[in-house]
């Protein structure tokens, strides 16, 4: 069964549990001349059942609405792919060694192992050194 469907079955056992204990305290404290059987099902007064109704329609909402935080999370989570842990890396040319012991060049790396993409451009300071002598 789906994380979303156990909150969602929670939320309504929940919202049941909380009528019944509305019940009780009413039983103890209000009704006590009334069957309890009776007074959970057949002669509820209108306003418990206005009060059970709100109170398993809340746990309702509550429900579909922690299933609906719950399942959004769980998609997030499954497109984080996180690169961790150290990577060899050559000083000189910045190559990255794999798992196999290839070397391989830091983008191709960085896109084989997370959904990272890259752009190329230049910054100023090896566009300085690569092109002031041209111009």
């Amino acid at each position: 069964m789906k994380l979303k469907t156990k909150v969602i079955a929670v939320s309504v056992l929940l919202g049941l549990f909380a009528g019944t204990i509305d019940t009780i305290v009413d039983y103890i404290f209000f009704y006590k001349n009334e069957i309890f059987f009776d007074l959970m099902v057949f002669d509820v007064p209108d306003p418990e059942i206005y009060t059970r109704s709100a109170i398993l329609i809340t746990f309702i909402i509550f429900g579909f609405a922690v299933g609906h935080i719950i399942s959004r999370l769980e998609s997030a989570l499954s497109e984080i792919k996180i690169l961790s842990g150290l990577l060899p890396i050559c000083s000189s040319c910045k190559m990255i060694r794999d798992e196999k012991g290839y070397w391989k060049q830091i983008e191709s790396y960085i896109r084989d192992h997370s959904e990272a993409e890259f752009s190329h451009g230049i910054c100023d300071e090896c566009y300085e050194k690569q092109y002031k002598n041209q111009n």
